[in-house]
């Protein structure tokens, strides 16, 4: 309770400029959630073609990188790895994915594009060239360049609330259990 008290005290007593940041961030955000979800059905769409859905698309283009494991993958795009693993599974009996050995790790077999995996690849990524150039005619690359590093700064101290709200989590679930180990 003294918490939610304190971050009411902190909304109410920020200066207008701030509060107004505030409100135009969340209104980024919105936008940013539109975005990823235009983004996934336009992948979807493009990827019928190939018989390849947005996330399948997204594993190839992490694949086509380098070799990795599941969990590395599932790392890189942010996605839990059992969700990775499924597609993966649907991309090696499409042919489009194989694993091989790991030389660092016994169990986590690495994956990599075969042949398949690379044309379908090479062609999507192509279709995605055209249409990056189409959605960023008319807006000049330094107001580009400077949306990406502001995405990166949100997208860091984003990061940076959720490890420090995990880590809090953390100490009142300790704290909790503490107290019922005591009351036993």
């Amino acid at each position: 309770m003294a918490k939610k008290r304190s971050v009411v005290r902190m909304v109410a007593s920020a200066s207008p400029a701030n509060r107004r940041s505030a409100e135009v961030f969340q209104r980024i955000v919105n936008e940013v959630t539109q975005l990823q979800a235009a983004i996934l059905r336009y992948g979807d769409a493009v990827g019928t073609n190939h018989a390849v859905s947005a996330s399948r698309w997204q594993v190839l283009v992490v694949l086509a990188r380098t070799s990795l494991s599941v969990a590395a993958v599932a790392r890189r795009l942010g996605l839990k790895r059992q969700s990775v693993q499924r597609t993966t599974d649907l991309l090696v009996a499409e042919g489009l994915v194989e694993m091989t050995d790991n030389p660092d790790h016994s169990r986590a077999m690495l994956g990599r594009l075969t042949p398949t995996g690379k044309r379908v690849h090479a062609q999507l990524a192509a279709r995605q060239r055209a249409f990056c150039r189409e959605c960023t005619r008319d807006i000049g690359l330094q107001d580009l360049l400077q949306f990406e590093r502001t995405l990166g700064i949100l997208r860091d101290r984003i990061d940076a609330a959720g490890t420090s709200a995990m880590t809090s989590g953390a100490k009142v679930r300790q704290t909790l259990r503490r107290k019922r180990a005591t009351q036993r």
